[in-house]
């Protein structure tokens, strides 16, 4: 298993929501910046992520919320 950690945006969109579970498949931990935490709830793999509840649009909330995160590679 990876120790990376990749951080998702926009994880209950369409896009997103196909990212986070092929990440979990490779390995990796992933943590989800949601605007509204409830709504990763109805998603298959809320239980195997990290929710954490900001807005992509503030970057102090992204840098505040990307420690320890990694960009994934193939």
């Amino acid at each position: 298993m990876s120790a990376h950690t990749a951080l998702v945006t926009g994880a209950t969109g369409y896009i997103g929501g196909l990212l986070v579970p092929r990440l979990l498949e490779a390995g990796y931990r992933v943590r989800v910046l949601a605007r509204r935490p409830d709504a990763v709830a109805a998603k298959p793999w809320a239980g195997q992520v990290e929710v954490v509840s900001g807005d992509a649009h503030d970057l102090s909330v992204l840098e505040a919320r990307s420690a320890a995160w990694s960009w994934p590679t193939s």
